[in-house]
């Protein structure tokens, strides 16, 4: 196609958008649609970011809570340690997953196999 046949081209379109526009004012044309398809991603995209945000935030509370309950139990359990109290009698009093958080937490060389000290 030559330049003469596109510039031809070109103008041709350009007259029938301007003839669309005014006839039919209300009717989005080929800008009006890529503008109204860019609004909708971008408020998609907010709509993810703020679902993202908010299961952070949630899960963030649930590990704070979790983390909370480690801590206690693992105060419980020193404290008991500490009074002279029996470890084994001790360490029934404390749920299992509990310890195993527990001993994620701090490591297993500060905290020793529990079950088996009498």
């Amino acid at each position: 196609m030559s330049d003469e046949a596109e510039l031809e081209r070109l103008r041709a379109e350009n007259a029938r958008l301007i003839e669309d526009r005014a006839r039919f004012p209300d009717r989005p044309d080929d800008v009006g649609r890529i503008i109204g398809a860019h609004y909708g991603n971008l408020k998609r995209a907010k709509e993810q970011a703020d679902r993202y945000a908010r299961e952070a935030l949630e899960r963030s509370s649930r590990q704070a809570s979790e983390l909370a309950m480690v801590r206690k139990t693992l105060s419980d359990l020193l404290t008991v340690m500490g009074e002279g109290g029996r470890r084994g009698r001790a360490i029934d009093l404390v749920p299992k997953k509990y310890i195993e958080r527990a001993r994620e937490a701090v490591g297993p060389a500060a905290l020793p196999d529990l079950e088996n000290v009498e």
